[in-house]
């Protein structure tokens, strides 16, 4: 072979037709390299021989590489030889370290004659995701999807309990939110939801029964960061349907629940993502079903004597609330392939609610509520490498304010508005107005 004769090679898609007689070989990989690109095909009728040679190869850190590639150094269909002598280098070509990364890894390096007639590079996992991958699953918790809940147990369900009458009644009441929720980081979302349906309730000596079959639908925007400050932005949707029930005994228990179902949609987009020192853009969007549904108990107590025309009233109730969100298999940007997990969400919800009768028709309330979410966490998983959990668990507090008109007589308009704020794990301001026609 002679002494320190080198070859170095900058490009892929070469073809020799022999190769030989080099003491070193030196593979600097483009940027635009690829899983299974080319860089050396030996298309004579002899074997290659690279017994006693070093092969470096310098491997770019690139948003277009994942873990378990790999890039073909040498291609010889005749035979490639080597001996114990061979050495085989991988380096990051930024950083001169057996390691490089992508947007979602950081990944080893390895250089090896993988059979016969194939010298390689390929990216080896190293057992963990970069932290900026936590934001991947973020955006899958199911805040708006549990917001719409809320709001077709309460708002809705107050609405069509407004609107009951003994033939099925239609009603329409919307809501609009800006909260932040802590996730091990944090999400601010800002949405609107609305409820369309229709309500009947059937009263006798015993008991009144609401049932109120209704279409469901929300909208959001959101803002989800890192303590790294990596920030992703984007939009989420949902559409369904469920039905609510709400029966009332004359001593004033009740116990009410509901059903619902549909599916919500989500886009995200970023450009703090970092590969080496430089900022990258990716996004993707996902698509999953929801269910969920909600027990609760509770009673309804007048604080007046019983000949009293408008009595006050005070409620106070337990629910629990459950939703799980499907999983999904979403693509980012740059071609990383990751499956979203499922997600559930398990809440309970303890409070009470003080209702003033100003006179028939107007009537003012103020409520107070404790909330804990028990799970709530979703991840991510790439190449079979598990991204960081973020999770919605912990404990949130609320404060109602509220008036209801209801008319009496000829008249068939009703309205329902209120506000409500909340403090701890989920903070910020919900309004919400519910419009009540009578045919």
């Amino acid at each position: 072979m002679g002494t320190d004769n080198t070859l170095n090679t900058y490009v892929k898609n070469v073809a020799v037709k022999e190769l030989g007689g080099f003491n070193s070989y030196n593979f600097y990989l483009p940027a635009d390299i690829r899983n299974r690109d080319v860089v050396l095909t030996v298309t004579g009728r002899s074997q290659t021989d690279i017994s006693g040679s070093i092969l470096t190869t310098l491997v770019p850190n690139s948003p277009f590489l994942q873990v378990g590639d790999k890039v073909n150094l040498i291609i010889n269909r005749q035979g490639i030889i080597d001996s114990p002598s061979t050495s085989y280098l991988g380096l990051n070509s930024d950083t001169g370290l057996p390691e490089g990364e992508n947007a979602s890894a950081h990944y080893d390096i390895i250089s090896e004659k993988q059979d016969e007639s194939h010298v390689i590079v390929r990216l080896a996992a190293k057992g963990n995701l970069k932290p900026q991958t936590k934001q991947i699953p973020q955006i899958h918790l199911p805040m708006l999807v549990n917001r719409g809940g809320d709001f077709m147990a309460g708002g809705g369900a107050d609405s069509a309990e407004t609107a009951g009458a003994q033939v099925y009644t239609p009603f329409f009441a919307g809501t609009a939110s800006s909260l932040r929720h802590t996730t091990g980081s944090h999400v601010t979302m800002k949405g609107f939801s609305f409820v369309l349906g229709l309500s009947k309730r059937i009263e006798n000596e015993r008991h009144r029964l609401l049932i109120a079959p209704m279409a469901e639908y929300g909208t959001g925007r959101y803002d989800a960061y890192l303590d790294s400050g990596t920030h992703g932005r984007g939009h989420s949707q949902y559409v369904g349907g469920g039905v609510v029930f709400r029966n009332t005994l004359r001593d004033g228990k009740f116990y009410e629940g509901s059903l619902r179902a549909g599916r919500l949609k989500s886009d995200y987009a970023t450009d703090d993502f970092l590969v080496g020192s430089r900022r990258i853009s990716e996004s993707f969007r996902s698509s999953a079903p929801y269910f969920g549904g909600r027990l609760g108990l509770g009673r309804d107590l007048k604080l007046r004597e019983q000949d009293e025309q408008y009595p006050d009233r005070f409620i106070y109730y337990g629910k629990l609330f459950y939703t799980h969100t499907g999983g999904d298999d979403i693509r980012l940007t740059t071609g990383d392939a990751y499956h979203l997990s499922s997600v559930n969400s398990l809440r309970l919800r303890l409070g009470a609610k003080y209702l003033y009768n100003v006179n028939e028709i107007h009537k003012f309330y103020l409520g107070l509520a404790w909330e804990h979410e028990f799970d709530g966490a979703a991840h991510a998983e790439y190449q079979g490498l598990r991204t960081d959990t973020p999770r919605l668990r912990g404990s949130s507090g609320m404060v109602e304010v509220g008036w209801n008109y209801e008319p009496k007589g000829d008249d068939r308009f009703s309205i329902d508005l209120s506000a409500t704020g909340w403090l701890g794990r989920q903070r910020g301001i919900t309004g919400r107005v519910g419009l009540n026609w009578l045919f």
